[in-house]
């Protein structure tokens, strides 16, 4: 009977080693495993997770009242970066307690370059008096295109919908 116990111990032991080798977890990362994830960062489709998170991050700055962070995916050479980013320290002056609510209406990708079409409403309310929050909603066409692994936005339409708030 001690014999079957120090059996079944052992078998369990070699039987933990084996899987511990195999997982990885004992001997550090393998480099097949990261290989195969830094090629599925750089063939990740515009439509299959990278627009939501670009319009999330978007959001984020906004909410934050951090145009740094609300441009941080931009482009800082394309005239829709030029325009955000002159809009938006006027805006957080202007108006406090920003609610923004993002609805992803499809998003598709040619070659390069990803479209979003977003329904985008926000409501802010002004930051002088007690006048009641102002809510405005459209449809925002976030463009991004593929600079090596990453996406940058280059173009938002319309690029007043912040200027006009």
């Amino acid at each position: 009977m001690k014999q079957l116990a120090w059996i079944l111990a052992l078998g369990g032991i070699v039987f933990l080693s084996g899987a511990c080798g195999a997982a990885g977890a004992c001997c550090g990362p393998d480099p097949a495993q990261d290989k195969a994830r830094n090629a599925a960062a750089e063939s990740e489709e515009f439509f299959g997770g990278v627009a939501e998170r670009l319009v999330d991050r978007f959001r984020e700055g906004l909410l934050a009242a951090d145009p740094r962070r609300a441009l941080a995916d931009f482009d800082r050479q394309t005239p829709a970066y030029l325009q955000v980013a002159d809009d938006l320290p006027s805006l957080f002056r202007r108006y406090d307690s920003l609610r923004i609510y993002t609805h992803l209406l499809g998003a598709e990708e040619n070659g390069t370059r990803g479209v979003a079409t977003v329904e985008f409403t926000m409501e802010a309310r002004p930051v002088t008096g007690n006048q009641p929050a102002v809510r405005h909603s459209a449809q925002l066409r976030f463009t991004g295109e593929r600079e090596g692994k990453n996406w940058k936005i280059v173009e938002l339409e319309p690029r007043d919908f912040f200027a006009n708030f």
